[in-house]
């Protein structure tokens, strides 16, 4: 139906939903009841009007939904093994239509799509320079709706990627591929066949992988050139370098996966929205005996720190404030160890008084502690065998990280004495005092923290005999120890 025709009927259908009331003579429609009907005339005339302006329009990502959607349907009709959609299924572009009429060239291959956009944008998607890593089943749609919207067919260029070599398993899939392409390079091939979608498209296939080996040819004035980026990879840590390389150039990235019939699409703006590897990271449990005893990565350092912090500095003091506020015969025994370790019986609450508490801690856990640990597991302990799927043989613990080989979650630990010559003793101590006296209100002095420590004491240690240490995550900890 031509489109004038087509607006014409759009327009006698909206004045046949006014009607006449017989009683009063006034005017309703059946569905708007009692609105402006001036106002409805208006608006479906301008709808009309503009309904009839968009006919001629076309985009090729519209029709690969509306596609990939019927032919969904014809497989689950032609297999019967899965189940049809039954109900309307509803997909608009509205954000891509504009009120405002826009000029474009009729006649010429992109036409539809400039009746949308008009000549302006389509030149800037003819002269963009993109980057589409990955050329499976995403980046093979991406490519050709590339070709099929003139991106790069002018003066820009696409730049594909990938250096794996096409299987069987591929086609069903990635339709840029035939069975004569069996073992060929996917970028190369993908290329080819672009080109004869779209002989006007300006395309280079590379057989690189992304990475810090290619960074000789993926260098800054390679991704100077580049105005886009959309990835289509089945890798995190390639996902990861990519975006990377985005948010330090500050260019705008798409990313998008599939998982088996799930699929996500995350578009990445600089300045505007967050990154790929910005997401909430994955929480890692770490079991306590590792932490607290047998740490091996800086990971398990770290959720030392963490643990510590938020027990000392705050859970400690949110316990004893507690204790504070509740009557004292209704306080549980967990509230009243942490008045005790908060407020301890004979002390002074003072700047000296912060500097000592530290002075103590460090000696508990990085001299005492690992003493209790060697006292329990010398250098030449030998541990039972390892219960993981490694099945190693009984090893003894040797006495240097470096030369320790089983299990690596059980290195030797060594002791570590106070020394006002190392700054990060000197440093521990002000910033766990500084921090007790926050937490007590109390207000730090200007004496120097290495000439308090100089009329301290280092504490006698005896390790204690029969504490229990468990040897692995399985066993159970003394929480003493």
């Amino acid at each position: 139906m031509p489109p004038l025709i087509q607006a014409s009927a759009l327009s006698n259908y909206s004045s046949r939903l006014i009607t006449e009331c017989p009683q009063s003579g006034m005017r309703y429609s059946p569905f708007l009841h009692q609105t402006d009907t001036r106002a409805f005339q208006h608006l479906a005339q301008s709808s009309s009007n503009q309904f009839s302006y968009y006919c001629g329009a076309r985009l090729c990502p519209m029709d690969a939904v509306i596609g990939s959607l019927c032919a969904q349907e014809v497989i689950k009709g032609c297999t019967g093994k899965f189940t049809p959609i039954h109900q309307w299924f509803y997909f608009d572009a509205l954000s891509c239509v504009s009120h405002d009429k826009v000029e474009y060239t009729p006649g010429n291959r992109y036409a539809g799509q400039s009746i949308l956009f008009g000549d302006q944008v389509q030149n800037r998607l003819m002269s963009l320079n993109t980057f589409i890593v990955g050329m499976g089943a995403i980046g093979c749609e991406l490519l050709k709706n590339f070709a099929m919207m003139g991106m790069s067919c002018g003066p820009g260029t696409t730049w594909v990627i990938d250096m794996e070599r096409i299987e069987r398993s591929n086609l069903n899939r990635q339709f840029l591929f035939r069975s004569t392409d069996m073992m060929r390079p996917k970028s190369t091939t993908a290329a080819r066949a672009i080109k004869e979608l779209n002989k006007d498209m300006n395309i280079q296939a590379l057989e690189y992988q992304v990475g810090h080996p290619t960074d000789f040819y993926f260098n800054d004035q390679f991704y100077a050139r580049l105005d886009l980026v959309l990835t289509a990879l089945d890798r995190l840590d390639a996902r990861k370098f990519v975006d990377l390389k985005c948010v330090y150039y500050r260019l705008p990235m798409i990313d998008s996966g599939t998982h088996g019939t799930r699929g996500h699409c995350q578009p990445v703006i600089p300045h505007l929205t967050e990154s790929y590897s910005s997401n909430d990271p994955i929480t890692h449990d770490f079991a306590f005996c590792t932490v607290r005893h047998f740490p091996n990565s800086i990971e398990h350092c770290i959720q030392f720190a963490l643990d510590y912090f938020r027990g000392v500095f705050y859970n400690q003091i949110e316990a004893a404030h507690k204790y504070t506020l509740s009557p004292p015969l209704l306080c549980s025994h967990p509230l009243v160890l942490a008045l005790k370790d908060v407020y301890p019986l004979h002390a002074s609450f003072d700047w000296p008084s912060c500097v000592s508490w530290a002075f103590r801690q460090f000696h508990d856990h990085f001299t005492n502690n690992i003493s209790q640990l060697l006292h329990n597991f010398p250098p030449d302990h030998v541990f039972p065998t390892h219960t993981s799927t490694d099945h190693h043989p009984r090893t003894p613990l040797l006495g240097s990280p470096q030369t320790m080989s089983f299990p690596h979650h059980l290195r030797c630990r060594q002791c570590t004495l106070l020394s006002s010559s190392q700054p990060t003793h000197i440093q521990y101590i002000t910033l766990a005092a500084h921090l007790r006296a926050q937490s007590l209100g109390i207000v730090p002095q200007s004496t120097p923290v290495v000439d308090i420590l100089q009329s301290l004491t280092v504490p006698v240690f005896t390790p204690q005999e029969g504490l229990e240490i468990g040897e692995d995550d399985q066993q159970p900890v003394d929480p003493g120890g």
